[in-house]
């Protein structure tokens, strides 16, 4: 009787057709590059010393070839927070699930 959203499928479907393409992707997960944009323009505006001192090992998390920050494609932004919370929104809302009634409009 649970309720099953195709969470992975969704993602897929939208990082296949999103305005931006691979650079609006990047945004939704801890890129080097984002996580070092100024936060004016939708980065984090972290410096290479603020990453590799982060209590966030993920963040902080090196590469084993160069020793350095290493991009990390399977955790979320607060960016990619919110899509993804659209997203099951989205789901939940095409479902036959009573879930469907408790979503804030």
């Amino acid at each position: 009787g649970a309720t099953y959203l195709d969470l992975g499928e969704a993602m897929t479907d939208l990082y296949n057709t999103v305005e931006g393409g691979e650079e609006t992707v990047k945004t939704y997960h801890l890129f080097q590059d984002v996580l070092k944009k100024p936060v004016a323009e939708g980065g984090f505006g972290l410096t290479e010393e603020d990453i590799l001192k982060h209590a966030n090992g993920v963040i902080s998390g090196k590469s084993t070839s160069t020793g350095k920050p290493s991009d990390d494609k399977t955790h979320v932004s607060t960016k990619g927070a919110e899509m993804v919370s659209r997203l099951i929104v989205d789901l939940l809302e095409k479902s036959d699930s009573s879930l469907k009634n408790h979503i804030a409009k």
